[in-house]
């Protein structure tokens, strides 16, 4: 593939998650939003879903029960559970089976190069909220045809659960393209899942439980990943694993990632965002790189003391603080020592934190100036929330001249002058001696 290289961290966590076999992958709608059609649109999102069937409802002169142009309203500012279940109540069943197989039968589907790449993960299951058979083709293609056992919420009424099973297996929970009287769209068929059906309750909820799960292809208004986050704030107690979600960089702040991961257990995923959301299939080419390895995948035993996270313009301040740190036996991790030509630095910086007690966060006037700094500190606060990690600041210089970190606002940080002495990093020793006893 000639997809751009992933320009983020991949917790290292995951790996080993997917490596122990212990992963669910949740596909949404975006990983299959890059498929063209033969008309040339590609394959909807929810919203542009409902929009077509909306479109399809008044090109078949469907009677309308209520003003057609307040449900063109409602889908355009996103109240989308409301707008899909007032065109169920619109549309007859044979006239969706005949828009479903327009949309999802188009002779011009089938599996992206993204999609090809996923049997080369070794994920425990998929999990789709996708009516299409993108996934199930890519695995077919790469197995001589064979397709993976494929179940939906049906099946749950009439086998054991899938989970009881040591096959890789498919489970398409809204439904599946080729049983139209599973695919479930408004909210009353949402609502009769979750609380009518106790096999699909409890089998989401043992899932959610037990294994770690990675979302990806959900958008910045999606029901089904508000339905998932709200399913896991009711099991947060139970949850053993951490569970991630791949977003771009613009769809939450640092607080609202950091009441995910407290509230529901969910780390945060961050890519670069552009118009295409190309990042999502560096992502997906990233992992299936990792795995395309045989060999066992080991993490470092070698571990660190303090990650000094610094400007690059700062090297004469950070080399004085790493020489007084080294004089007292402390094994620093310094992207100056550590990473060197072909080093792929951003998996480096996410093992160092991982293998490092202490973060030392210098603050200076050139801190607002770079961009990977602010990532290196939000990738460190929120490890410190998970008690992997704790972060201690150091303002240099007058504190009128720097933009100071909001998220380090009501933290206690050591104050220094630029020309600092030996002496005046003894409260610094004191706290890392401090958290040694």
């Amino acid at each position: 593939m000639s997809t751009k290289k992933f320009e983020g961290y991949i917790p290292t966590e995951l790996i080993d998650s997917i490596t122990n076999n212990k992963c669910i992958l949740f596909v949404g709608a975006g990983l299959s939003s890059k498929v063209k059609r033969s008309n040339g649109k590609k394959l909807p999102n929810w919203q542009d879903f409902l929009e077509e069937l909306y479109a399809y409802c008044l090109k078949k002169r469907i009677i309308f029960s209520v003003n057609p142009d307040d449900i063109k309203e409602m889908i355009s500012k996103g109240n989308l559970i409301m707008s899909a279940q007032e065109l169920q109540e619109t549309i007859s069943k044979k006239d969706f089976g005949d828009f479903i197989n327009i949309v999802f039968r188009d002779r011009n589907v089938a599996p992206s190069k993204t999609h090809l790449l996923l049997p080369k993960i070794p994920f425990r299951s998929i999990l789709t909220s996708n009516y299409d058979n993108l996934i199930e083709g890519a695995y077919a293609l790469s197995n001589a045809g064979r397709i993976p056992n494929k179940f939906t919420q049906e099946d749950l009424l009439n086998i054991s659960s899938p989970l009881r099973q040591e096959e890789f297996y498919i489970f398409k929970i809204h439904g599946d393209l080729e049983r139209l009287s599973t695919i479930t769209l408004s909210s009353r068929d949402y609502q009769k899942l979750l609380f009518r059906t106790p096999e699909y309750r409890q089998f989401i909820e043992t899932l959610f439980s037990v294994y770690t799960v990675l979302f990806v292809g959900f958008g910045a208004s999606d029901p089904d990943l508000d339905n998932v986050l709200d399913k896991l704030s009711t099991l947060f107690e139970r949850t053993i694993d951490k569970h991630y979600i791949l977003l771009p960089d613009n769809k939450f702040n640092f607080t609202e990632k950091k009441r995910l991961l407290l509230d529901k257990r969910l780390e945060v995923i961050e890519y670069v965002h552009d118009a295409e959301h190309s990042q999502v299939d560096s992502f997906i080419e990233e992992l299936s790189g990792i795995f395309a390895n045989t060999k066992k995948i080991k993490s470092e035993s070698k571990k660190y003391d303090i990650f000094l996270s610094h400007s690059s313009k700062d090297e004469a301040i950070a080399n004085r603080i790493v020489q007084m740190l080294k004089s007292s036996n402390y094994k620093v991790w310094d992207f100056r020592e550590n990473l060197t030509i072909g080093t792929e630095w951003q998996k480096s910086l996410e093992v160092a934190l991982n293998e490092s007690r202490f973060m030392i966060f210098l603050i200076t006037e050139n801190y607002s100036q770079s961009k990977w700094l602010e990532k290196e500190l939000s990738l460190g606060l929120l490890k410190q929330l998970e008690g992997k990690l704790n972060v201690i600041p150091i303002v240099m210089g007058d504190i009128k001249n720097i933009n100071m970190p909001s998220d380090l606002a009501s933290m206690i940080y050591l104050k220094l002058d630029v020309e600092f002495k030996n002496k005046d990093l003894i409260p610094l020793f004191r706290a890392l001696k401090a958290e040694d006893e």
